[in-house]
């Protein structure tokens, strides 16, 4: 059997901000938690605002801020733009091994 065979992974994608990506999120990690199963969360990058820190709350994990969201940036604007602006380039060397974590 293969380490990662019985892991499964929903990813909530949406086109725009403020269309409901968190809320949806949120929902689904409750639901499963509900039904007990294991759940882990993630929001690889965020500018501005406290999604991350909703979706934390929301779904009642224990995992840092840092390892749910690895990028975290003030201004609420685009994150390849915030990322330029905050002189922080994203990386997905930084945002996998988060990911492989709560695998």
């Amino acid at each position: 059997m293969f380490k990662n065979e019985m892991n499964r992974g929903i990813f909530v994608i949406g086109t725009d901000t403020g269309v409901g990506k968190t809320v949806i999120a949120s929902a689904i990690a409750v639901g499963l938690k509900n039904k007990g199963i294991n759940v882990g969360v993630m929001k690889p990058v965020q500018s501005g605002g406290t999604d991350a820190q909703l979706l934390i709350k929301a779904s009642g994990v224990t995992d840092p801020l840092d390892l749910v969201c690895p990028y975290l940036f003030k201004t609420p604007i685009a994150p390849e733009l915030a990322s330029k602006l905050e002189k922080k380039p994203i990386s997905i060397k930084r945002i996998f091994p988060n990911f492989e974590q709560k695998a």
